[in-house]
This record gives structure tokens, sequence and C-alpha cells, in this order.
């Protein structure tokens, strides 16, 4: 978006010889917003867009606020002479524009890249895949599945397994012994 300042005034149905007392009636300021100078807020709209629609569409609105942007520039000069050191002061005002932006709304667009990455998360996260692969193997393999079944519902007790790991170990070590 460009422009000039005429056309930003233009836009918001002002021109630099606009009187501010228009805008604000306040006695005692200047006749225009030129000798005066003036906040010029340009407010951007997003609004609301139809789902998947890649059209972004923003409405502008240009208002201005007359207030007192005055500044003061101080200048000595030194004066041409035969030798003599004369100066001069001179004090300029300058009067200005102070523009903001204002930005509302929102816009969005759907993007197939990102939903199928939190889909694929959301599914990992949730563990579906373990939960998938264990129903196929319990319960769609045939007799594979009746094994794997039995192995799945087997009761481990600790206290029967260390004491046939044992008595294994004592069996294995007899052997080496009478090697020995």
């Amino acid at each position: 978006i460009s422009g000039t300042l005429r056309e930003w005034l233009a836009c918001a149905g002002h021109t630099l010889d606009s009187d501010p007392r228009e805008l604000q009636p306040v006695p005692g300021i200047p006749h225009s917003l030129r000798a005066m100078g003036f906040s010029m807020e340009l407010e951007l709209t997003y609004p609301a867009q139809a789902f998947g629609s890649d059209d972004v569409f923003c409405q502008l609105t240009v208002l201005v606020n007359p207030i007192m942007t005055s500044f003061q520039q101080t200048d000595f000069l030194d004066l041409p002479g035969d030798g003599s050191n004369k100066t001069a002061l001179r004090t300029r005002t300058n009067h200005g524009v102070r523009v903001t932006m204002r930005v509302s709304g929102a816009f969005s667009s759907f993007d197939p890249g990102a939903f199928l990455k939190v889909a694929v998360d959301s599914i990992v996260l949730l563990q579906l895949p373990f939960y998938i692969v264990q129903f196929i193997a319990l319960y769609c393999l045939g007799f594979i599945s009746e094994i794997y079944r039995g192995a799945k519902r087997a009761n481990f007790n600790i206290q029967q397994q260390v004491f046939g790991q044992i008595a294994r170990l004592m069996v294995a070590s007899s052997g080496f012994d009478t090697m020995a």
C-alpha cells in the first residue's frame, strides 16, 4: 500500500487546508491542519473470510486527529560583512504529521502439510501403531495368534523364575566341575 499525503488525507475526507476546528471544536487552534500538524492513523482491518478461500481482504480506514506537532529549530548565522563578527539568530517552527498504524482482525489458510504432520504426531503419541500391531498379532494370524495370546496371558511369578534359573545354573556348573 502506498500513497501521497494528499491521497491519504483525501481518503479521510480532508486536505492540508481543512479547518481543524471541524474535527475538534477547541478555541484558539490554528485555522488549518497545515499550520498546526496532525496525527494520521491508518487502520487496517482484516474481516473474517470464507473457509478455504485464498483471497485476503483488507479494509483501510484513515483517521485524522489535529494535534500540535511542532518542532522548533534554532540556528546561529554568521552575517557577511567587512570583518565584523555579526551573527543572527534564526528560529524556525515546523509542523509535521505523525503516522501510526493499527491492525485488527485475522486471516488464516488451510495447510495440508501441517494438518498431516499434526495427524501423524497425534497417532504416534497415542501409540496407535502399537495397538494395531498387537491386535493383528493376537487375533488375525490364525494358529500363530493362539500362541501369541497364550504367551501374553501366561502368569509370571518372579520367585519361581529365580529358583528355576538358580537350579539351571547349578546343573550347568556341576557339568564344568566334573570336567575339571
